[in-house]
Formats: structure tokens, C-alpha cells, sequence
């Protein structure tokens, strides 16, 4: 009798079966690293932005209210747009992607009213997206 080699379609599908799973498993936790490190360029945007109005509050007594008067080049975001005018409250929206991801959501920067009076105010909308765990301590 002749021995046959190869595998029998039980144990590929059992091998297709335990590929989907791992796949299921890891696949959001994929997705959530590549978010997270999106949103950290609106956090260092932000920061950014946060750092240089303080400069232009001590100058003038008074937050600028475009990116035009600030001593910072913001230059093209590559998944963030800011929303209107920046001042003691700054915040970017992220651009709807193809692939999914979290989909549109706002990262928003707060400054206390005075600086150096309180501490800045970090904030995520909609809290569904899960955008809070990707914002600065």
C-alpha cells in the first residue's frame, strides 16, 4: 500500500478556523494603535498651538484668535482639520478616512483663562468614538 502525503480538509479548515479567530482577536487591536497614533498628531498640534498662545497672551494680554498670529507654522495636517477660529479653546476634527477607523471625531484643547491660573483641558467628542484613551494625561 502506498502512503499518501498531504493534508486532509479537516485539518485545513480547522487551520482556516483558528487563522479567523486570531484574525478577530487582533484586527481592533490593530485598528486602535493606528487611530491612536493619528491622534497623536492633533495632540502635538495642539500642544503646539496651546504653547504659542500662551507666548502671544503674555505679548498682548489677550489669546490670538487665528493661526495667522501666532509664531507657530501649522503646516497640512494629514488627519486633523482645525474647526474654526482657534483662541483660549482650540480644537481639531478628524478628517473621514477611507478605511474606517474611528470615523470623525473632535480633539479639543481648552487654556485656563489666565495663563499660568489653572491647567489646560483636554476633551474628545463624541465620547462613543473611544477617542479619550488617545488624549494626554
Amino acid at each position: 500500500m502506498t502512503k499518501r502525503q498531504g493534508f486532509t480538509l479537516i485539518e485545513l479548515l480547522v487551520v482556516v478556523l483558528i487563522m479567523g479567530i486570531l484574525a478577530s482577536v487582533a484586527m481592533p487591536q490593530y485598528f486602535k494603535s493606528v487611530e491612536k497614533s493619528r491622534a497623536a498628531e492633533a495632540t502635538s498640534v495642539l500642544s503646539g498651538i496651546a504653547s504659542s498662545q500662551e507666548r502671544a497672551y503674555m505679548q498682548k494680554s489677550a489669546y490670538a484668535t487665528s493661526l495667522d498670529q501666532l509664531d507657530l507654522g501649522v503646516s497640512n495636517l494629514s488627519y486633523f482639520t482645525v474647526s474654526g477660529n482657534i483662541g483660549a479653546t482650540t480644537t481639531l476634527v478628524r478628517k473621514q478616512a477611507a478605511g474606517g477607523g474611528l470615523g470623525q471625531y473632535k480633539i479639543t484643547l481648552t487654556l485656563p483663562g489666565t495663563p499660568g491660573t489653572g491647567s489646560r483641558q483636554w476633551g474628545c467628542s463624541p465620547t462613543t468614538a473611544g477617542c479619550g484613551s488617545f488624549l494626554p494625561m
